[in-house]
C-alpha cells in the first residue's frame, strides 16, 4: 500500500496577495478579476495539484490532503490589502479552490491556524474543515486539529500549524532541525512513540531537518507573496511558495524531496527610460 500525503497550507484566502481563483465573486459586489500576483499564484497552485495527481498515479498510491492552517486571511491589523471586510467572501473563495481539489483525497485533514487571520478558536478553519467533511479530531469534538497524529501505512506522522524557522538565510534550517532534536529527546525521555515526520506551516518558507534525528521535521512554504507586513521586516526577501508531497510505503518516506516550490518572476528595475 502507498500512500500521497499532500500538505498545503497559508493559502490566505481574501489576501490581495493571496490565493484565489482568476474569476470570484463577492457579496453585493458582483464578480471580480483577479490581479497579477494572484493570477500568478493559481497558475502556481494548478501545477502543483497536477504533480500530485502524477505521483498517485506513477505510484498507484492512495491520496491523503492535510490543510494545514491559515486558509483565510482575516480582517486584522487595520490592513487594507484584503478583497472583501467580509470573512464569507473570504471563506467562499477558499472553498472554491479547495474543493475540487480535495475530492479527490481518501482521507481529508484541516489544523487550526493563526486567530488573528482565522477568528477565536480557529473558527474560520474548523468551518472550513466541516464544509469539506474533513476527518475531524474526536478527542476534541472539532471539525479541525491543533495538533494531527495520524498512522499511515505503519508510519506515524504528525501535522501542526505553528512551528519555527530560521529568520536569516545563512540560519535557514535551524527551525527544522531544532524542532527534529527536541520532539527525539522529548519522546525518548518520556518513553513515547517517535513519529517519523513532523510537518508544520506558519513560517512561509520550507525549512528540512535532514535525517540525522528519528524524527524528520519539515515546514513547507505558502501560497501568499508578500504584504505590507512582509515588506515591513524583509524587504526583498519574498516568501516561499508551494507545499509539500510525501511518498509513504511500508512505513517510510520512500521520495527523497517532497518539496514542490514554485519562484515568482524577479521584479523590474526602475530605469530613467520609463519616465
Amino acid at each position: 500500500m502507498t500512500t500521497v500525503i499532500a500538505t498545503v497550507g497559508d493559502t490566505h484566502c481574501g489576501s490581495t496577495v493571496g490565493l484565489c481563483p482568476p474569476i470570484y465573486e463577492l457579496n453585493g459586489q458582483g464578480h471580480r478579476e483577479a490581479n497579477t500576483i494572484q493570477k500568478w499564484l493559481w497558475r502556481s497552485w494548478i501545477d502543483y495539484w497536477h504533480r500530485i495527481d502524477a505521483l498517485v498515479e506513477q505510484h498507484n498510491a492512495d491520496l491523503w490532503v492535510v490543510l494545514n492552517g491559515d486558509i483565510v486571511e482575516g480582517v486584522h491589523h487595520g490592513t487594507t490589502q484584503v478583497v472583501s471586510l467580509r470573512v464569507d467572501d473570504m471563506m467562499n473563495i477558499a472553498l472554491s479552490v479547495l474543493e475540487p481539489r480535495v475530492r479527490k483525497a481518501k482521507h481529508l485533514f484541516v489544523t487550526k491556524g493563526t486567530e488573528a487571520h482565522v477568528g477565536a478558536g480557529a473558527l474560520w478553519d474548523d468551518m472550513i474543515a466541516a464544509d469539506l467533511g474533513a476527518e475531524k479530531d474526536t478527542a476534541n469534538n472539532s471539525p479541525a486539529w491543533y495538533y494531527l497524529p495520524m498512522e499511515v501505512n505503519g508510519m506515524l506522522a504528525e501535522f501542526t500549524h505553528h512551528g519555527r524557522a530560521g529568520t536569516r538565510e545563512h540560519t535557514r534550517g535551524n527551525g527544522a532541525r531544532a524542532t527534529a532534536a527536541e520532539l527525539t529527546a522529548y519522546r525518548a525521555r518520556l518513553g513515547m512513540r517517535m513519529p517519523r515526520l513532523h510537518v508544520y506551516g506558519h513560517v512561509h518558507k520550507f525549512e528540512h531537518s535532514g535525517r540525522n534525528h528519528p524524527v524528520e521535521a519539515w515546514s513547507h512554504g505558502c501560497w501568499q507573496l508578500s504584504t505590507g507586513y512582509g515588506y515591513k521586516i524583509r524587504p526583498g526577501f519574498l516568501p516561499d511558495i508551494g507545499g509539500l508531497a510525501f511518498v509513504i510505503q511500508n512505513g517510510d518516506i520512500i521520495n527523497t524531496d517532497p518539496k514542490l516550490a514554485f519562484i515568482p518572476k524577479e521584479q523590474e528595475p526602475w530605469t530613467s527610460g520609463q519616465g
